[in-house]
């Protein structure tokens, strides 16, 4: 998926399940959807921290352990942990955890689906049929941008 399809997607579940329209909110849940993608250096967390990316690049494919549950885990837990000792930070770390399972969560829906039960080399996909799935940049991928455009303006009333 294109980045502007991750931070629409993460940002908009963001807003919905937290039941805000806080712009700070929703930009770090729609920031965190973008860091699923880190195991890739061309992505933009992986521009914005290349050591990090060269090394998941260089270890395990693409959409492997950082688009899985475990590293939804990790992340939850390093943000709840820091909110046990910072609790007015404790909305900022939803946003996080929500953000980031809905980016990789958001590619289960492409082609290459993803390795959800990660160290299980199983890739998860929907539908099925290879042929409904989502291709990067594709006029559907445009298509869910703007319904998701369109929910968050009407969330917004």
């Amino acid at each position: 998926m294109l980045g502007i399809s991750h931070l629409l997607i993460s940002g908009t579940a963001t807003s919905l399940l937290l039941g805000t329209a806080s712009p700070t909110i929703i930009a770090v849940g729609a920031i965190a959807g973008l860091l699923p993608d880190i195991d890739v250096s061309t992505s933009p967390a992986g521009r914005v921290l290349p050591w990090v990316s060269a090394f998941f690049e260089s270890r395990m494919p693409h959409r492997s352990c950082t688009h899985s549950l475990v590293a939804s885990a990790v992340v939850a837990a390093v943000g709840y942990g820091v909110a046990l000792f910072h609790p007015q930070f404790i909305n900022l770390v939803h946003a996080l955890s929500i953000g980031y399972t809905f980016g990789w969560f958001a590619d289960v829906f492409t082609r290459g689906g993803v390795e959800m039960f990660w160290p299980s080399p199983v890739r998860c996909v929907c539908p099925g049929n290879r042929n409904l799935r989502l291709r990067t940049g594709s006029n559907v991928e445009y298509f869910v941008l703007v319904v998701l455009i369109a929910i968050a303006l009407a969330g917004q009333q």
